[in-house]
């Protein structure tokens, strides 16, 4: 399956500032006169009401009760500028986003996860005065119709987007970051990277890029760097070794840390949605490829 390399909760479109526009939005038809002219696929997006995003009736209890809006204004980073949380519609599919107002530009970060249609049910939290979104999902078609929630994350927006929040992190010494990807029904790059903690890497493109070949490059400490941090930030040697999608022909991932006196960490990603924060780490070194000056290796 032809898979974009942006992932679900990571699309994003940069678009000119509307000034005060976010503060100033008061109504549904507001909300989507605002996004529709941040984005023209938009055009046919609407704030949908409870009763439309959840037509069982036991979601919309569990949706009264937990407070989940349609859509809210929240600060979510902490810049002193308002963002926009919507849940709505376009088309046939629902869809959970965030407009972060960055001060000069929108952008629109996409929550949904890949080919899933489970509805969310997110709500905004508080703590310390630093916003979280609680996204607790729940199963439509679920063989357990008792079970309506099957998973709460707590978010933060942290290195660019929303990742699950960490309240105890810890700092590892990382040695070596080693990703690969496989191929998937259609397109899909596949390559090796190869990074030290010098920033010393190895690019191996062996299909769908650009160029392929083996070519190295010193890695710009302004993009290693947070790689590192948000390595340690998603506390790695703590996730699971495997994660796989509900669906098939999809692209694989392998990444390898190496990290605090040999130790290694594995982990196996078939569809790259095992977490919002490893989606996250996948995109930045998908980027890789393209911002940092790559040298055509002698062998």
């Amino acid at each position: 399956m032809k898979k974009p390399l942006i992932f679900f909760l990571f699309f994003i479109f940069i678009q000119p500032l509307y000034a005060n526009k976010i503060d100033a939005l008061q109504t549904d038809e507001e909300v989507e006169e605002f996004l529709q002219k941040l984005n023209k696929d938009f055009g046919a997006f609407y704030v949908a009401p409870i009763k439309q995003l959840y037509p069982d009736t036991v979601y919309q209890k569990i949706a009264d009760s937990l407070g989940v809006k349609p859509w809210q204004k929240i600060d979510f980073n902490n810049d002193g500028l308002t963002d926009l949380l919507v849940y709505g519609i376009l088309g046939v599919q629902k869809y959970l986003i965030v407009v972060m107002d960055e001060g000069t530009k929108f952008s629109i970060r996409y929550l949904n996860r890949g080919l899933s249609s489970n509805p969310y049910l997110p709500t905004v939290k508080t703590i310390n005065k630093q916003a979280f979104l609680i996204l607790h999902t729940s199963c439509e078609f679920c063989k357990n119709q008792s079970q309506k929630i099957i998973k709460t994350d707590t978010l933060v927006y942290k290195f660019g987007n929303f990742i699950e929040a960490n309240f105890n992190v810890r700092n590892n010494q990382i040695k070596q970051i080693d990703y690969s990807t496989t191929n998937c029904y259609g397109i899909c790059s596949v390559f090796e990277l190869h990074i030290k903690s010098d920033g010393s890497a190895v690019y191996n493109a062996i299909e769908n890029n650009p160029k392929n070949g083996k070519y190295t490059a010193h890695i710009d400490t302004a993009y290693y760097l947070p790689i590192e941090s948000l390595l340690n930030y998603i506390d790695f040697p703590n996730l699971n070794d495997n994660y796989k999608v509900n669906w098939t022909d999809d692209q694989s991932c392998t990444l390898v840390i190496t990290y605090s006196d040999g130790k290694t960490k594995t982990i196996t990603d078939y569809g790259m949605y095992g977490t919002n924060g490893l989606g996250l780490l996948y995109n930045k070194l998908f980027a890789l490829k393209k911002n940092q000056d790559w040298k055509k290796a002698n062998n």
